[in-house]
Order: C-alpha cells, then sequence, then structure tokens
C-alpha cells in the first residue's frame, strides 16, 4: 500500500509521522495509523463478510487476534437479541387476532414457527 518506487517498503514510524501531520492539519481528534486496520476489521465485519476471511487479509495467524480488532460484536448480540424479541412481539400479536378455539390453535402454530424461524 505505501511502496516507494523502487518498491521498497518505508520505516513504519515515518509513515506514522506523517500520517500524524495530516490529522493535525486537518483538525482531526487523535487518530494513529494502526486505528485505520481496526476501522477496516469491523467495517468488513460489519458487512457481513466471515471473520476468516478478515483473519487472512489483515494477515493475523489467529481469529483470535481479528476478534480484538473487530470492535462490531457487542453490537451484533443486541441486534440478535432484538430480532428474537421482535418475532416473540408479532407472534404474541398474532394471538390477539384469534377469536375462537380453532383459530387459537392455529394461531399457536404459526407462533412456534415465527419464533422459532
Amino acid at each position: 500500500m505505501f511502496a516507494r518506487l523502487d518498491e521498497s517498503l518505508p520505516d513504519p514510524r515515518y509513515l506514522s509521522k506523517v500520517f500524524g501531520r495530516i490529522v493535525n492539519r486537518a483538525g482531526l481528534k487523535r487518530i494513529r495509523l494502526h486505528d485505520l486496520r481496526h476501522t477496516f476489521a469491523s467495517r468488513l465485519v460489519e458487512r457481513g463478510v466471515d471473520l476468516i476471511t478478515v483473519k487472512e487479509l489483515l494477515g493475523h495467524s489467529s481469529v483470535k487476534t481479528t476478534e480484538r480488532y473487530t470492535h462490531t460484536h457487542r453490537e451484533e448480540k443486541k441486534r440478535a437479541v432484538g430480532t428474537l424479541v421482535e418475532k416473540a412481539n408479532k407472534a404474541e400479536n398474532l394471538l390477539t387476532i384469534c377469536t375462537t378455539a380453532e383459530e387459537l390453535k392455529f394461531g399457536e402454530a404459526l407462533k412456534l414457527l415465527i419464533v422459532n424461524n
């Protein structure tokens, strides 16, 4: 990504220093060059890219390291639980429109289908 014309790699400290100057000139809060790796990994996971692919893109030897880079797990868990709550609410609402015992039986069956799918 940052190769010189002769294809050699510049010193990482030099890149960090140049990046820091650009961030300062832009008036941004303190951002380290390394923070971009974390953001890159998080955005990939948010868009549905699996951890194995992200691990390979980042050059990690372990998925555990990649998991530390992606800061989306908490939000993903909240979203997953929210989906279950939403399904449960739909299922309960379904039962409120059932007026006969026969409809209630069908309603219970549909409720199970909604919650379990």
